[in-house]
């Protein structure tokens, strides 16, 4: 449902450009800063919402929903899951701002939706963020 606050106990994904990757393949706090006039929220896919029995099934069809976005070269970029209350717990305990982020659902039909509540100023919070990752695969 549009607008639905995704639940602390669900997962959400992020597609990590290859430059935004360490050299383990882990993903920076590059990856997670927002554009200045651009953007308003981080966009993200909310993993639960695509329904699949398996991680490799999920990966599947997130590398099909990026390319029908536009994102035609996957080569060398990860994938990373991220847990909705742990990114949510981390940023409030060690932000400087105690930030209280929003991960909403935005898109009826799809699994495109978004964390809020931060700004590109707000410099530390990409850190904590990728602090939560718990796994990336390479596509």
């Amino acid at each position: 449902m549009k607008n639905q606050i995704i639940p602390d106990s669900d997962y959400i994904a992020r597609r990590i450009k290859k430059g935004a990757l360490d050299e383990d393949g882990n993903p920076t706090a590059a990856a997670f800063i927002l554009r200045e006039n651009i953007d308003k929220y981080l966009s993200i896919d909310w993993v639960n919402w695509l329904n699949k029995t398996s991680k490799d099934e999920e990966i599947l069809e997130l590398i099909e929903i990026y390319k029908i976005r536009g994102f035609k070269k996957n080569n060398g970029c990860g994938i990373s899951y991220l847990n909705t209350g742990t990114i949510k717990r981390n940023v409030l305990k060690k932000s400087v701002q105690k930030k209280l982020l929003n991960i909403k659902h935005l898109r009826d039909h799809t699994s495109y939706s978004g964390i809020f509540n931060y700004l590109v100023s707000d410099i530390d919070i990409p850190e904590f963020i990728a602090q939560s990752v718990e796994t990336t695969k390479i596509i």
